[in-house]
């Protein structure tokens, strides 16, 4: 400033001023920022061996049958009930066939005689 000679010098100095300052401020706050951050980033990890030895799993054959038949006897119990469940449709569908085929084999010697003709 002592150096300026003009107003327009001054001007031209404290714009510069201004700048450095904003620059200096921006810089400041980012590296707060990055500062705040990596405290925030700290991990922390532990490793320590296992206190419980790892087992083989047991092999029970009797086990593995009775839950085959229980299984068995879980599939075929619900297959019982579907079968209670859908009676009413297999019933109205065999019904249904009965006239179905009943009505085709009195047409069918219809058929024949007017074809005959």
């Amino acid at each position: 400033m002592e150096r300026a000679t003009t107003i327009s010098d001054m001007i031209q100095i404290e714009d510069r001023l201004s700048s450095l300052r904003y620059q200096i401020e921006f810089y400041e706050a980012q590296l707060k920022n990055l500062e705040r951050s990596i405290t925030y980033a700290t991990i922390n990890i532990s490793i320590s061996p296992s206190q419980k030895p790892l087992e083989w799993p047991s092999i029970n054959p009797t086990a593995w049958i009775r839950d085959g038949v229980s299984l068995a006897l879980n599939v075929i119990s619900m297959i019982i009930i579907a079968l209670i469940g859908l009676t009413p449709i297999i019933a109205l569908v065999g019904a249904s066939w009965i006239v179905y085929t009943r009505l085709l084999r009195r047409k069918i010697p219809q058929l024949k005689v007017k074809s005959g003709e």
